[in-house]
């Protein structure tokens, strides 16, 4: 028992030795991490204070970057708690990335080689007053305008210039000109990053880029891009229309303090092909080039214009719209014409309903070229005209059954329906030349002529509906005036035939009887 307690006590020692070495081997490690920590931060801090004297980058720590950036930088206002912190106007500075990296503040350029080369990705002017960019914008192809989507889209050449004395490097000595592509220009020179802003989302598509550089310190980029504009179109004189197709570019980088856009002054620069609109329903007004600064909230900048003014033809709307439309009216008219007799109530109601359903369906198509939320504009009044036409010519034809067949006025239902035959036919022309006249050439608002066709259209079918029913009552009062009359006459006329009647048999009896007593005379004789 004696020697099981030493041996245990033996083996708990020793366990002991073997913690307490481990533990002193441990203090020693963090001994030695602590001092390489305090020797390597030691180092860093030297470093640092050695990298503070040199432009500061993207890539040095996130802390000097933030110390630093909120110094030179507006920073946002910060609500803390209810608190309202900004820093005061002293420290506050309002320039460009490029006038920072002129002063040596700090550089957005990534690799030694642009800071070695002087910075390509800055632009020429940096620091002082904004650069001045020419530009020309050529419309090569046109491929239709969508009203209903408010796009057009257009085959575009763009010409950018611009001087940068940097650019000289490029061109080898003797050499007039150096021709680069796209990709080629993007890594060494700097560009204006020129684009058209009022482009459809995901339409748009360079098909070629070409940058010429020249001894001058000139570079010339030339680009064709296909490109869906979004373009808003006006509704309201619809077909008579005059449409501006406007394509609008600026840069996407800088705002107006930093770069201002300038019309070439080469005339092949900017315009169009003289057979652009050929094919279409389209005809060129006027063409012009501008430039004008748009201030929108905080965004300012400098843009460029290139506009076509275009007129429609009327051969399309009125091949579609116009001729249909003309022989279903006529084909309405045409009821008038059916005898009045029974079996002609229903053909003559069919067929003035079923033009009228026709020329629905040509209203329908004729305004699906415009968006579902279009104003009211000259197509509409025409064919509210039209309509309204028909539904006259369906009223009378009804109006004019009902008085031959059903109150038998057999004389006022005759009447109304040839007086039909030339009143319906006479407003619709009327109408329709007065529409199509003043639209086309502009000669009365939309307004004023809605205000008109519809103030005529009510007083003449108005004044027509009142008279037809006064003729109506007077003929119906007259009708039964004679039906009385002649129900008055009956009796009297009977009467007086049955008197005739009776005297004659009275005569042609006595008659026989004085022959009697003449022959019995002659017997006594």
């Amino acid at each position: 028992m004696k020697w099981r307690l030493d041996g245990m006590s033996a083996w708990v020692l020793s366990l002991w030795c073997v913690v307490s070495a481990l533990d002193a081997r441990g203090h020693a490690a963090n001994g030695l991490s602590l001092t390489q920590t305090e020797t390597s931060a030691h180092a860093s801090s030297q470093g640092s204070r050695e990298k503070a004297s040199g432009p500061f980058t993207p890539s040095d720590s996130s802390t000097r970057m933030e110390r630093r950036v909120r110094r030179l930088l507006n920073q946002h206002p910060h609500h803390y708690h209810g608190r309202h912190l900004s820093s005061s106007p002293s420290q506050r500075e309002s320039e460009s990335g490029d006038d920072l990296e002129v002063k040596g503040l700090v550089t957005f350029i990534g690799s030694e080689a642009d800071v070695e080369q002087g910075g390509s990705a800055l632009r020429p002017g940096a620091g002082g007053a904004a650069d001045v960019i020419e530009f020309g914008m050529y419309a090569k192809n046109f491929y239709g305008a969508d009203l209903k989507t408010n796009t057009f889209r257009v085959d575009m050449v763009m010409t950018k210039k611009w001087k940068d004395v940097r650019s000289k490097q490029l061109v080898p000595e003797g050499l007039k000109r150096v021709v680069l592509s796209g990709k080629q220009a993007g890594s060494k020179l700097w560009h204006p990053d020129i684009l058209i802003t009022n482009h459809d989302i995901h339409q748009y598509e360079v098909i070629s880029s070409s940058v010429q550089v020249y001894p001058t310190g000139e570079v010339v980029k030339v680009e064709r891009a296909q490109v869906g504009v979004s373009n808003s179109f006006e509704l309201n004189s619809y077909p008579f229309d005059t449409q501006k197709f406007q394509v609008k570019i600026a840069s996407s980088k800088y705002m107006a303090n930093d770069l201002v856009l300038m019309p070439l002054e080469s005339g092949t620069s900017s315009g169009m092909n003289n057979d652009l609109l050929d094919g279409t329903s389209y005809y060129v007004i006027g063409l012009s080039t501008s430039v004008y600064e748009e201030a929108d909230g905080d965004l300012v900048k400098s843009r460029g214009m290139l506009e076509i003014k275009v007129g429609r033809h009327l051969d399309k709307y009125t091949q579609d719209h116009l001729v249909p439309t003309s022989i279903v009216l006529m084909i309405s008219w045409a009821v008038f014409y059916f005898p009045f007799a029974a079996p002609f109530i229903t053909p003559r109601l069919v067929l003035s309903i079923m033009a009228l359903l026709t020329f629905t369906n040509l209203m329908i198509k004729s305004s699906s070229l415009l968006p579902g939320a279009a104003p009211f504009n000259w197509n509409d009044l025409f064919n509210q005209m039209i309509q309204g036409m028909m539904f006259s010519t369906i009223v009378i034809n009804i109006f004019s059954e009902i008085c031959f067949h059903h109150f038998k006025l057999e004389d006022l239902g005759r009447s109304i329906n040839h007086e039909a035959k030339v009143l319906l036919p006479a407003l619709s022309l009327l109408n329709i030349v007065f529409i199509l006249g003043m639209g086309n050439y502009g000669l009365v608002s939309l307004w004023s002529a809605t205000l008109l066709i519809q103030a005529e259209f009510i007083v003449a079918m108005g004044s027509y509906a009142y008279w037809c029913i006064q003729r109506f009552f007077v003929a119906r009062t007259e009708k039964k005036r004679m039906e009385k009359l002649s129900a008055r006459g009956s009796p009297r006329d009977g009467a007086g035939l049955a008197a005739g009647a009776g005297a004659a048999d009275a005569g042609a009896d006595g008659g026989e009887g004085g022959d009697g007593g003449d022959g019995g005379g002659d017997g006594g004789c």
